[in-house]
């Protein structure tokens, strides 16, 4: 019994030992847990706070900043993916999901240009429209930095098409450059047009494209050339034609005015002047002297003699009517009528050649010209209307000599006693004028014949 009571006593000793054992042991293990678990802990804030400084330092505003990378970017997800508490990391992994696709779109716009940056020849619209499509899923901040690259693509892309269409309308039916060789160049085209499509393919920087369109425009050219050396011909001929039809026309004017001048019968009658020799109302008297004289009758009568020795009288239809030499009155013409004039060539003369033709039609005149007979005239001055009948005649009435004809113009030569002021005394007046005058004033004319 007592062995047993000692056994019993011993083993609760060990009991006690051990638990006091264990409870030390598990006290020991409680300490380093918790020292453990705090090392855990504080490991972890480092590496969150690590990655919030790092990634921080690439945004701003949930958008990237300017000079960061996608290699900072995946260092960023790198120290995020060792944070423990991942809501922390939420807002970082879709800002850099955004920044990522951005730079990709980034990335891709490099890619239309080459080395030196001319935006490549293969780039089409398509390409162009889905870079655009990209740009507008992008965030508004991102959209901004770079719309102005891709608005330049666009522009330059539209600049070259628009470059292209252009010389593409110099050819018939062509729709791709590089069968310029094949097509026909638009028949009016003019080199204004080829001078203007040469400027814009000067503003093309793709060497391929630029040198296609500089040897389709070779073709332009040929064209343009061909067609101004046909015009130069076309405008040659036409010159020269136009010279030969002006030549024809000098010619035929040439012959027409010498055919004119040798129409013209001229009695060339001595020229005496009334108004030099101021006898100022002697045209009758004068003009029946220079007919006189151009028979060869009175050669050495002076003109102021010839009118002392007319006949005057209160009645013209008898002598010379008021002043020879002066204008007063002028209120009725100074004259003498046809009648007594010729009257007074005859007696004057001593001759018979003097006759009066008054009332005979104005062809008889004419034949007496065609005769080589002056005939002195009745019509007005400067072969005006007829003023006021003063008298049976009108006050502006004026005698001169009908000294020549032409049968194809139908115009006379009178040569008028009254020198105007700057010595011209001979005037070629048309046939109808002359004879309405002469109708009008009273069919009044002398005729000298020969002796």
């Amino acid at each position: 019994m007592q062995m047993q009571k000692i056994n019993s006593n011993m083993v609760l000793k060990l009991i006690f030992s051990g638990l006091v054992f264990v409870s030390f042991i598990l006290a020991i293990a409680v300490g380093i847990n918790a020292v453990a678990i705090k090392n855990r802990e504080e490991e972890r804030l480092r590496i969150q706070q690590d990655a919030g400084a790092f990634c921080g330092e690439l945004f701003s505003e949930g958008v990237i900043k300017e000079d960061v990378s996608k290699k900072d970017l995946d260092e960023c997800k790198e120290k995020l993916d060792l944070v423990y508490d991942q809501t922390f990391t939420e807002d970082y992994r879709k800002a850099i999901k955004e920044a990522v696709y951005f730079l990709d779109v980034k990335n891709k716009i490099n890619t239309f240009f080459d080395g030196q940056g001319i935006l490549k020849e293969e780039i089409t619209d398509a390409k162009i429209s889905d870079m655009e499509y990209e740009l507008q899923t992008l965030k508004i901040p991102y959209q901004k930095r770079i719309e102005a690259e891709v608005s330049n693509i666009r522009e330059e892309f539209n600049r070259i098409e628009a470059v292209k269409a252009e010389i593409l309308g110099l050819f018939v039916d062509l729709s791709d450059i590089s069968d310029y060789e094949n097509a026909e160049v638009v028949a009016s085209v003019n080199r204004e047009q080829y001078n203007q499509a040469l400027a814009t393919i000067e503003t093309i920087a793709q060497p391929n494209l630029k040198n296609i369109l500089t040897l389709a425009l070779k073709k332009v050219d040929s064209k343009v050339s061909e067609d101004e050396r046909i015009y130069r011909e076309k405008l040659e001929a036409e010159r020269r034609e136009r010279e030969r039809i002006l030549r024809e026309q000098r010619e035929a004017e040439e012959r027409r005015q010498a055919e004119i001048a040798a129409a013209w019968h001229i009695i060339n009658v001595p020229y005496i002047s009334q108004r030099y020799n101021e006898v100022f109302n002697g045209c009758e008297a004068a003009s029946l002297l220079m007919s006189l004289q151009y028979k060869g009758l009175l050669s050495d009568k002076s003109l102021r003699a010839f009118a002392e020795e007319m006949p005057k009288s209160n009645d013209p239809s008898t002598g010379f009517y008021l002043d020879i030499y002066n204008f007063e009155p002028r209120s009725e013409s100074h004259w003498i009528d046809s009648a007594p004039l010729a009257e007074y060539g005859n007696k004057s003369s001593n001759s018979n050649i003097v006759r009066n033709l008054r009332g005979n039609d104005f062809s008889v005149l004419k034949d007496e010209i065609m005769n080589d007979n002056p005939v002195v005239i009745y019509l007005t001055y400067n072969f005006n209307d007829l003023k006021e009948i003063v008298n049976g005649v009108p006050l502006n009435l004026h005698v001169m000599v009908l000294s020549g004809y032409n049968h194809i113009t139908n115009e006379y030569q009178i040569t008028d006693p009254w020198t105007r002021t700057n010595g011209q005394y001979v005037f070629t007046v048309a046939g109808s004028r002359i004879r309405s005058l002469y109708d009008q004033v009273g069919r009044r004319a002398i005729a000298i014949g020969s002796v």
